[in-house]
């Protein structure tokens, strides 16, 4: 997610993340003992509108003269997925026709981007949930004894949980989870299917982001390919994508998988994860500090109601393009939309451009100067590689930069003259003959 506190994006050293911006955290409305007094009045009373009371002043009287069965006899056998096609034929709530949805969220914000995850977790209880919606959130604020874990109820609330079983989490206490450790990643998951179970699940993880690896102090490539969520109470342990993320999803029966932070739309990210999400979103080049637009991309999606993963993944890149479209303090901001299942061909595409040509004289401008992460897009366009460039845009299924043209058109690669073993050794390189 997003670049270190007062620097720059042309200076970033040690971690590509989400820039902090200069905002206060929201006054936290929950009232629980611990840091954030969590109390949380949870104003979802469910009221419902729709109520179904159906003064229907059709009476049945219906002088009609053929025997007017009239089933109607306002059973209305509601079950409250508020599909409700009354015989006026309206449809009071857009109910998905895949069924339910948990949306899963893991914000660690014990680094330097406490105050702006905070505003996120602000805007995303914001949001007005329907009854076919269920969100948990497992978010750590800076310093020791903030890690709380919450079901976001909407319209401004959320209520503290406790978990025993996954996370060891209590209600009211004053807990530490550290954010680096898969297991605290595989406890929200396990937690929030157990807790809260539906047809579809998407997990969306918050904080600073590296994409394949993290860089080192020298700015070099470090051998460390742990990217993302880094825990400083926990000294600085973050997230492997490669090894770690990719095993605490398999089989966990994802469609949407996304990463609110920077340089993660990246091949090498997403082949990795490939076979365990439907659909993926992120961010070629660093985020700016506020990251995504939490209120509107959800409250978009909510109101369509028949998108299902596909229009979850493609309006977060619209929603994102819409807040950032005039952002005049950042040189390049970019999100895509991408479809996994598209991600076969394209490195069918990779292997074929590689047997026939050489990237190096075709790389372009490095996304993020210094890491040498290039867009693969235009790569092929500069090669007239047809083949490969339209396998990228079959991939990318939503794509918006800032600045003009076609490129970033949506997935980087890595590039060096001489790859380190580490990356040699990642799922992508192994599979096909870009290394």
């Amino acid at each position: 997610m997003r670049a270190l506190f007062f620097l720059l994006v042309l200076t970033l050293a040690a971690c590509g993340g989400k820039s902090p911006t200069y905002m206060a955290p929201p006054e936290d409305t929950d009232s629980d003992t611990g840091a954030d007094s969590d109390s949380d009045t949870d104003t979802d009373s469910d009221t419902d509108t729709d109520a179904d009371t159906d003064t229907d002043t059709d009476t049945d009287t219906d002088t009609d003269t053929d025997t007017d069965t009239d089933t109607d006899s306002d059973t209305d056998t509601d079950t409250d997925t508020d599909t409700d096609t009354d015989s006026d034929g309206d449809t009071d709530t857009n109910t998905p026709s895949e069924g339910t949805w948990t949306l899963i969220f893991y914000f660690d914000g014990d680094n330097s981007l406490d105050d702006v995850i905070a505003t996120d977790v602000s805007t995303l209880e914001d949001v007005v949930l329907p009854p076919w919606l269920s969100i948990v959130l497992l978010w750590d604020r800076s310093g020791s004894g903030n890690t709380r874990l919450y079901h976001v109820t909407g319209s401004g609330s959320k209520t503290r949980l406790a978990d025993p079983t996954y996370l060891g989490l209590s209600d009211t206490g004053s807990d530490e989870l550290n954010m680096g450790d898969p297991a605290s990643l595989e406890g929200l998951i396990d937690f929030s299917q157990a807790s809260y179970p539906a047809d579809n699940y998407g997990l969306f993880l918050s904080d600073h982001g590296d994409g394949w690896s993290k860089k080192s102090l020298d700015g070099g490539r470090s051998g460390a390919t742990k990217a993302l969520c880094s825990d400083d109470s926990s000294g600085g342990d973050s997230l492997s994508v490669q090894t770690e993320v990719r095993d605490v999803i398999a089989g966990k029966g994802l469609e949407v998988i996304g990463f609110d932070a920077c340089l993660m739309a990246m091949i090498e990210t997403v082949w990795v994860l490939k076979d365990d999400a439907s659909y993926f979103m992120g961010s070629q080049a660093t985020e700016p500090g506020e990251g995504w637009d939490y209120f509107n991309w959800l409250t978009d999606w909510i109101e369509a109601g028949t998108d299902g993963g596909h229009g979850l993944a493609i309006d977060e890149v619209i929603t994102y393009g819409e807040y950032y479209a005039d952002y005049g303090d950042w040189s390049l901001v970019t999100q895509s939309a991408i479809d996994m299942s598209m991600l076969p061909a394209l490195g069918e595409a990779i292997d074929a451009f590689m047997a026939a040509d050489n990237p190096s004289g075709h790389l372009g401008d490095d996304i993020q100067p210094g890491y040498g992460y290039y867009d693969i897009w235009e790569m092929a366009n500069d090669a007239g590689d047809t083949a490969l460039r339209t396998a990228v845009e079959n991939a990318v299924i939503q794509n918006w930069h800032t600045g003009s043209g076609t490129a970033p058109a949506g997935i980087s690669i890595y590039y060096a003259n001489s790859f380190p073993g580490e990356y040699t050794s990642i799922q992508f390189c192994v599979d096909t003959d870009w290394c």
